[in-house]
């Protein structure tokens, strides 16, 4: 029970869709992000003052309304307000530990994260349980002067991590070892538990359906045909369902009824203009009995292999990375994949600067969208490499 609770309308719609209140020195509120009555999520306020001082909060989240949280963070700041550091968990298969965590610090108190950790779990059965990369940017500049990539490896196959392969890159180098983490200090990470146009000119390059096909993989071409835009609209994970679940069963469905059937089950508010969370992102591929499999901490690979068995696959990415150009900026919490599209191809004709062909419903020169394969992984890892793998 909240002490002095209120009710709020937070996006101003006449529709009160949180609750705010006191749990002894906490400031909780909880917000019904989907408006259907039920409380999807809180935030959790602690240190509030009227004197300033240091601040944490805790936001845990339900992303696909299925009454399990799955996306935790926690967020620290020093007296002056400034976040000393950022916190954020995954939980994509739900079962209560984290398959991805993602650590931001401010080590100088400048104001600036120059640390960032990432730590997957590695679900693919082999010896290694965790992948991780550290990243140390020392003078501020967003670029890191030491990297480290870090595997954590159960070789007696007991379920638990006993070495660290770790390789660090920096001025002096690469310098690889290989640590006992079963000593004391070194514990293994097992999973955190919960409670337009990179071109610039607005016009984005287009793939060449003519272009020898010795240099392509996928079906650009005849994938190219599904193609639509979505215009002013937050569809792009519908769209990108509608593509694959037409060429897949070769008929059209109009687009309205897509809509009609994820609004229905909750899987998307057009109201509410908030798009569809990750992991709603496959939902009318179930509903249209449609072969898939969601994964994430992927790579080119599982997508050119995909391809190889002719299956068609959705991801997820920073679309201002794909349209704009926009910095990878690593150090930033706010770098997420926030649009979906279909990966169509791959066009090798120019060895030197390959390229991703994309189905891209947010760009009105979407129809095969040709993105720089260095951009495109960069905009890809900002989602955690999500891939929906898609066959008939």
């Amino acid at each position: 029970m909240l002490d002095f609770a209120v009710t709020l309308d937070t996006n101003g719609n006449g529709i009160d869709d949180a609750l705010q209140g006191w749990n002894g020195d906490q400031l909780v509120t909880m917000y019904d992000t989907n408006e259907d009555g039920i409380y999807d999520a809180n935030e959790v306020t602690s240190g509030l003052t009227m004197w300033g001082g240091e601040v944490s909060q805790e936001f845990h989240q339900d992303s696909d309304y299925n009454g399990i949280i799955d996306r935790d963070v926690f967020i620290e700041c020093d007296e002056r307000g400034n976040t000393v550091s950022w916190i954020e968990c995954n939980d994509y298969d739900q079962d209560g530990t984290a398959d991805m965590v993602k650590e931001f610090y401010d080590t100088d108190g400048d104001g600036k994260f120059d640390l960032v950790a990432t730590m997957h779990a590695d679900n693919s059965g082999s010896d290694v349980l965790v992948k991780g990369e550290i990243h140390y940017d020392a003078n501020g500049d967003g670029t890191p002067e030491e990297t480290m990539h870090i595997e954590q490896i159960d070789s007696d196959h007991d379920g638990i991590a006993d070495k660290s392969h770790v390789i660090t890159e920096n001025a002096d180098g690469i310098h690889e070892e290989w640590i006992d983490i079963t000593e004391e200090g070194n514990m293994p990470w097992n999973g955190q538990e919960y409670h337009g146009s990179i071109l610039g000119s607005g016009i984005a390059a287009q793939f060449n359906p003519s272009t020898d096909p010795a240099f392509v993989t996928g079906t650009p071409a005849e994938d190219m045909k599904h193609w639509e835009f979505q215009g002013d609209t937050g569809r792009c994970a519908i769209y990108s369902q509608k593509f694959v679940i037409e060429a897949i069963l070769g008929t059209e469905i109009p687009i309205e009824e897509l809509v009609r059937v994820a609004e229905e089950n909750g899987w998307f508010y057009e109201d509410l203009n908030s798009g569809t969370s990750t992991l709603n992102m496959d939902k009318l591929l179930d509903y249209y009995n449609i072969n898939h499999e969601m994964s994430f901490d992927n790579n080119i690979e599982a997508i050119e292999e995909a391809f190889n068995n002719g299956h068609k696959v959705i991801v997820g990415v920073d679309s201002g990375q794909i349209w704009y150009g926009d910095d990878n900026n690593i150090f930033s919490p706010m770098t997420v994949a926030d649009h979906a599209v279909e990966v169509i191809g791959f066009d090798y004709s120019d060895p030197e600067n390959p390229m991703v062909i994309l189905n891209d419903s947010g760009t009105p020169d979407g129809c095969g969208e040709l993105v720089p394969l260095d951009v495109f992984v960069n905009a890809w890892e900002a989602g955690d490499c999500q891939m929906i793998e898609c066959w008939a």
